[in-house]
């Protein structure tokens, strides 16, 4: 072999070298994550303020073996930067991000350890990494469409990831404990009575101490009846579901009694919409709610009680949880349209279609939320807050508690008033912790309804009317008191597609964040498999051309460019 041609084949080898390095680093095992290098150095502890800045939570509570941040497992700190997707943000916060082989995010600040996971691949069965940002009235978490290295969260923003098994896997701090000031110590509230935490729920001051009381009222007592109210329609059951997931308080009772309703076999419309609203916060896939029967598919359900016009269900509060439950399957349009027709000329909306066009509290209110979160109505909703402001009574409120906490729901979600505003009056009808009874926690429905209580706390307790009107009428004033307040939630978004919503149209702050998603395994994470492998082929063929060309020796060009190239890869993952 002659010289020329030794050095040509030892050139060519070396960029066969450089290939096989360049490989190396897209599929060796467990290597920190080259895309997650800082964007931004800026970052500070505790949540970000305002609307700029993006919260990255991380929850360690599973490694309490392995804390390395003092004494709070749950990590809340304030990219300031504007991180292009949720990856970057871990990394912008300073926290280290490890991929496994096939790409999915598999330890954050080299947690798990390598004995419980090597790294070698994801498995749905095996507990891993997930994000969960807030779902669209920011209530509580759910699970984004977009994986990890591709989520982009908004200016004002917060992802969050927690570690876990399918469903269990959702942060332990509640969306508005993530949000909290960090001087605030309600973020990491002790257990509640019922030994879950019970972080604040709202905005306002006063607020969240009201909801997690009460809310820990409806938790005992559904603890008590086996995760049930016993004689109680199942509707019942459902609104303290909602209100727990609203307060943040008692996941684990929450779960367990939604498990109990996913064993009902029918529905009136009004339940069904509940049921997929309550599947879509706890990540069950409303597609497989139940092993049997009409409401097996929560989606199908829902979207064949839609008529023809648009009509879902027989009163106006039945169709307005249909429309936010259609929202959620991007089928909304025509119930949006049939909600509409029910708002009266001065603003409100009616009850019911039948008669003429008498507005009420409920009906207002619960349409007016129902519109404010899918979004794209605002002319509606602002019409609609208009009025409901305008029939608080001279107490405060809006003549019950559960009348109230609807109103001050939809207010808060409108934008037009904090939730914090009803606090005081709500509070004043709530038993007081200091009582020495299992009602304590929960609101009255009026202040003569509040008396008899006080006058009569053995005899109320053991009343199965005076416990079921407690338990409606708590449940109803917690949406009140833990609901996200417009004004704080920050940055608008569209409407999701097929919502109702008008192209263009803006949307309230509340209903801010991506349409949510069920989901029952964990996120996918990772580069594209298939651009990998093309771009490898491409690469063994130019360094085989190179060894074998007799023109002008290429290889030190080939592996600038292979250098180049794997930058850019390492750079856009």
């Amino acid at each position: 072999m002659s010289g020329r041609r030794r050095r040509r084949t030892l050139r060519g080898a070396a960029v066969l070298l450089a290939l096989c390095a360049f490989l190396g680093t897209s599929a060796g095992p467990a290597v920190a994550d080259p895309s997650a290098e800082p964007s931004v150095a800026a970052w500070s502890s505790g949540p970000c303020a305002g609307d700029t800045g993006v919260t990255v939570v991380a929850d360690f509570t599973p490694f309490r073996s392995g804390r390395r941040f003092g004494d709070t497992p749950v990590v809340r700190r304030c990219d300031h930067g504007t991180p292009a997707t949720a990856m970057r943000a871990l990394a912008d916060v300073g926290l280290d991000v490890t991929r496994g082989t096939d790409g999915y995010l598999c330890r954050i600040t080299g947690l798990p350890k390598v004995a419980d996971d090597a790294c070698t691949g994801a498995s749905g069965g095996r507990p891993g990494w997930a994000l969960s940002v807030p779902n669209a009235d920011r209530t509580v978490w759910t699970y984004p469409a977009e994986t990890a290295d591709r989520y982009h969260p908004a200016a004002g923003g917060v992802v969050a990831f927690s570690y876990g098994t399918g469903t269990t896997n959702q942060p332990s701090v509640s969306v508005a404990g993530a949000a909290q000031p960090a001087s605030a110590p309600a973020a990491m509230d002790p257990p509640t009575p019922s030994g879950t935490p019970g972080g604040p729920s709202s905005q306002s001051a006063p607020a969240p101490a009201s909801a997690a009381r009460a809310a820990t009222f409806l938790a005992d007592d559904l603890r008590r009846g086996g995760h049930t109210f016993p004689a109680a329609p199942a509707g019942l059951v459902a609104d303290a579901i909602l209100a727990l997931h609203a307060a943040g308080v008692a996941p684990d009772e929450a779960k367990a009694a939604t498990a109990r309703l996913r064993t009902q076999t029918a529905a009136d419309p009004q339940l069904t919409a509940k049921l997929l609203l309550i599947a879509v916060a706890q990540g069950i896939d409303p597609r497989h709610w139940s092993a049997s029967g009409r409401l097996a598919d929560l989606v199908r359900a829902v979207a064949a009680g839609v008529d023809r016009t648009g009509r879902y269900g027989p009163d106006t509060a039945s169709q307005a949880y249909g429309v936010v439950a259609l929202s959620r399957a991007g089928a909304a349009a025509l119930a949006v349209a049939y909600l509409l027709r029910q708002q009266c000329p001065d603003g409100g909306f009616r009850a019911t279609a039948q008669g003429s066009c008498a507005s009420s509290v409920d009906g207002t209110a619960i349409a007016t939320w129902s519109l404010a979160v899918v979004g794209g109505q605002d002319a509606a909703v602002q019409r609609a807050a208009s009025w409901l402001t305008s029939h608080r009574d001279s107490t405060g409120g809006f003549g019950v508690a559960g009348s109230t906490g609807l109103a001050a729901r939809a207010l808060a979600a409108a934008g037009a008033t904090p939730p914090g505003a009803y606090a005081g009056w709500l509070g004043s009808l709530q038993v007081p912790a200091a009582l020495p009874t299992v009602l304590r926690g929960a609101i009255a429905a009026s202040p003569a309804d509040f008396a008899a209580v006080k006058t009569g706390l053995d005899a109320y307790a053991k009343s199965p009317a005076g416990l079921a009107r407690l338990r409606q009428t708590t449940a109803l004033a917690v949406l009140g008191l833990a609901a996200p307040s417009a004004r704080h939630a920050g940055g608008a978004a569209a409407p999701a597609a097929g919502s109702g919503g008008r192209a263009g149209a803006s949307r309230p702050h509340d209903a801010a964040g991506p349409p949510a998603r069920p989901m029952t395994s964990l996120p996918e994470t990772g580069p594209a498999v298939v651009p990998m492998l093309a771009i490898g082929v491409l690469l063994v063929l130019l360094g085989v051309a190179c060894t074998l060309s007799p023109g002008p020796d290429p290889s030190s060009e080939l592996v600038a460019w292979i250098q180049r190239r794997a930058q850019r890869s390492a750079n856009t993952s």
